[in-house]
């Protein structure tokens, strides 16, 4: 099914990279609808910033972006606690990720510093931060 976009919407759009080997890259951005015609729409970065300009994109290379409103006020962060089994994503210097899964061990939460997590992750323990954990399993 297609969804009909229309002035307003928020849309994901899609671009490319191609070189003489055909598609190179995907790029993606949110934006909001200015107008809609019959094969086009103009659309403006979101959120905007200053230098932000209008543009022109096809309506094929858009998805409109549903908001359901009622979910985002109720749906919280599941909190992981000790003895479950987390996943670890934290961003290290120069763009690298450091990714690790454990067993939270102890959660350690000390005024004034970054709350903290102790995980047993193989036969190691490694300490990370609190807010980079999902649970995989409680």
């Amino acid at each position: 099914m297609i969804t009909k976009i229309e002035k307003g919407d928020i849309v994901l759009v899609t671009g490319f990279t191609r070189d003489s080997n055909g598609l190179k890259k995907l790029h993606r951005k949110l934006a909001k609808v200015i107008t809609v015609g019959k094969y086009d729409i103009f659309a403006i970065n979101t959120p905007k910033s200053t230098y932000d300009l209008p543009f022109r994109v096809p309506l094929g290379r858009c998805q409109k972006i549903e908001i359901n409103k009622t979910n985002i006020e109720i749906q919280d962060v599941k909190i992981p606690k000790v003895g479950n089994l987390v996943f670890s994503l934290m961003s290290e210097s120069f763009g690298k990720i450091k990714q690790n899964i454990g067993l939270v061990k102890e959660i350690i939460d000390i005024p004034g510093d970054s709350k903290r997590a102790v995980l047993k992750h193989s036969t190691s323990e490694i300490k990370v931060l609190y807010d980079s954990l999902i649970i995989l399993e409680d």
